[in-house]
C-alpha cells in the first residue's frame, strides 16, 4: 500500500534528472541545455491590488481554492461578519493585467461557504476574492491556476506536505507562496486532532486555518487534498 511519506520520496526521486541511454545503449548525463525555455509556464501578471482593505479578523481562514479542474474550481470561504452570503470577484490573467471575469454570491450557514466556480479556461490564471456586506472590505486575495486542457503539456511545478504536527506557524509554507505554485498537495495530517468531541475536532481545525503558514499558502495557489 502507497503511503503518503512514499509519494514524497517519490516526488523527491522524480525531481532527479536519471542517465539516459544513447543510440548504442551507453547510460550517460541528460543533456539538459535543448530543453532550456520550452514548456515554460507563461508569465503571470503581479498580483491583483484591488482598492478594498483585507480584514483578517473578517475572513480568517481566507479562501481556499481547490479540486481545481480545466475549467472549474471548488471555493471555500469563512467569515466572523453575520450575513446569509457573501459577495465574490473573479479576475483573469490576460498578459500583464487582471481582467474581470466574473462576479456572483455564496450563500453561508453560520459563516461557512463553499461554491463551485464554472466556465474557467485553461491552464490560466485565476484571481479570487470575497467582500463584506458593505463592500469596503474583502478576504485575502487567492491566485490560482486551472489544469491543463488534454491536448496541452508544459513543466508542471507543484508542493506537497504531511504530518504537520510541529512547527507552527509553518513557515516552510509561507516560504512556498512566492513559487505560486500550479498547485500544492496537503497529503494528509494537517490537524492531529487528539480529540473525542466534534467541538475538540473544529478547535484543532479552527487553529491550524489561522496560521500563517497555511493562510499564505491558500493565497498563492490551490491545494489537493
Amino acid at each position: 500500500m502507497a503511503t503518503r511519506r512514499g509519494f514524497l520520496e517519490g516526488i523527491a526521486a522524480g525531481s532527479v534528472l536519471v542517465g539516459c541511454t544513447n543510440d548504442k545503449g551507453e547510460s550517460g548525463s541528460a543533456d539538459t541545455g535543448s530543453l532550456e525555455g520550452i514548456g515554460l509556464r507563461e508569465e503571470e501578471p503581479l498580483p491583483w491590488q484591488p482598492s478594498q482593505t483585507e480584514d483578517r479578523a473578517m475572513f480568517p481562514y481566507g479562501v481556499r481554492v481547490g479540486d481545481v479542474t480545466k475549467d472549474a474550481a471548488i471555493v471555500a470561504i469563512y467569515t466572523t461578519e453575520e450575513t446569509d452570503f457573501s459577495a465574490f470577484q473573479v479576475q483573469k490573467a490576460e498578459g500583464t493585467e487582471w481582467i474581470a471575469s466574473q462576479e456572483s454570491t455564496v450563500e453561508l450557514v453560520e459563516g461557512h461557504g463553499q461554491i463551485e466556480i464554472t466556465g474557467l479556461e485553461s491552464d490560466t490564471a485565476y484571481s479570487i476574492m470575497f467582500l463584506s456586506v458593505d463592500g469596503s472590505k474583502r478576504s485575502q486575495i487567492s491566485r490560482f491556476r486551472t489544469a491543463l486542457s488534454d491536448d496541452d503539456w508544459r513543466i508542471v511545478t507543484f508542493g506537497a506536505t504531511s504530518c504537520m504536527k510541529l512547527n507552527m506557524p509553518w513557515p516552510n509554507l509561507t516560504h512556498a507562496k512566492s513559487d505560486r505554485y500550479d498547485f500544492f498537495c496537503l497529503l494528509g495530517d494537517t490537524v492531529y486532532a487528539y480529540t473525542e468531541t466534534r467541538e475538540g475536532y473544529w478547535e484543532k481545525w479552527d487553529e491550524a486555518l489561522q496560521q500563517d503558514g497555511l493562510y499564505d499558502l491558500f493565497s498563492s495557489t490551490s491545494v489537493l487534498s
